[in-house]
Parts: structure tokens; sequence; C-alpha cells
């Protein structure tokens, strides 16, 4: 199918480590949004495959945020975050400090715009 080899809309901007982050964060002064997964975690799949592939989300993370996954327990992990299962997102700035409160488990596009738009109303 010819138009499956074509990429459509927006896509998530995501660093692939945390030292990549801080350094993205310290240069836009924009906090970093981490996104806490495990391969055997159905719930973050579902997150990845329909939250984070929403239009809306996607230009809100892109515009507001230096965004990175980190799976749970992973070296990649900011030292300051206490993640007490997953999905989690976690908003911490480039020295490792929570910035605003965790998001905690399955959240749909709307949802998580809310969430979005109450921790970082500007």
């Amino acid at each position: 199918m010819l138009a499956s080899s074509f990429s459509f809309g927006c896509e998530i901007k995501w660093q692939n480590s945390l030292d990549a982050a801080k350094k993205a964060s310290a240069k836009t002064k924009k906090p970093i949004l981490v996104f806490v997964s495990s391969p055997t975690c159905p719930y973050c799949t579902i997150m990845s495959e329909t939250t984070f592939e929403d239009e809306g989300v996607c230009e809100l993370v892109n515009s507001k945020f230096v965004p990175m996954i980190a799976l749970d327990g992973s070296a990649d992990m900011p030292k300051n975050s206490k993640v007490r299962g997953v999905p989690t997102v976690v908003f911490v700035d480039s020295g490792e400090n929570e910035v605003a409160q965790k998001v905690v488990g399955l959240r749909n596009k709307n949802d998580f715009l809310n969430d979005l738009k109450l921790r970082f109303q500007r």
C-alpha cells in the first residue's frame, strides 16, 4: 500500500537519554516530560499508541516540553523521582528536580491535555 510509506501528522520528538533531555532542557528552559513505561505494561502501550499519537497532545508536548521515555528502574530515570507504577509521567527540570505533580495511570488524550493544562497554565 503506497500510503503506508508516508508519515502523516505530528510525531513527538522523544529524546533518547536523560542526558540529552537535560541538555535540551537547559538550552530551551522547557521542563522535561518523562514518560515512564515498561515493555510488559499494556496500559503503557495503549497510552503510547493513542494518547501520544494524538495531534493535539503531540503539538503541545513538542512545544512546551522536552519529551523522553524512560523504562521504570532504568538509569535514565530522574534521580529525585519516585515512581510507584506505570504508566507515569514525571515533570523535571534540567537538574532532575520535579517541577509539577506526576500524572499517574492510563490517560486518554482529553484527560492528558487537561492534566498538562492544570499543571502548566501560564
